[in-house]
């Protein structure tokens, strides 16, 4: 499944739209570096990575929590 999902609480008060279900919090990841390891011209994910830099890691101090990183202890 790609693309747009639509989900709502059970009274319908609330509808949240989401992207890409089958994507987890790292896959993107995955895929940028896969990429550029392979050679292939392609662009940095945008708003993906603190200031949009590949070489930060996405759960250092500053980054953005949430959808971006789960810090742990």
């Amino acid at each position: 499944m790609a693309g747009p999902m639509l989900l709502s609480t059970e009274s319908g008060r609330q509808i949240f739209v989401i992207g890409h279900p089958e994507y987890d919090k790292y896959t993107l990841d995955a895929e940028y570096r896969r990429d550029v390891a392979a050679g292939r011209e392609i662009h940095v994910p945008v708003n993906y990575y603190p200031d949009d830099d590949p070489s930060r890691d996405r759960c250092s101090a500053g980054a953005p929590t949430g959808i971006y990183c789960t810090p742990t202890g």
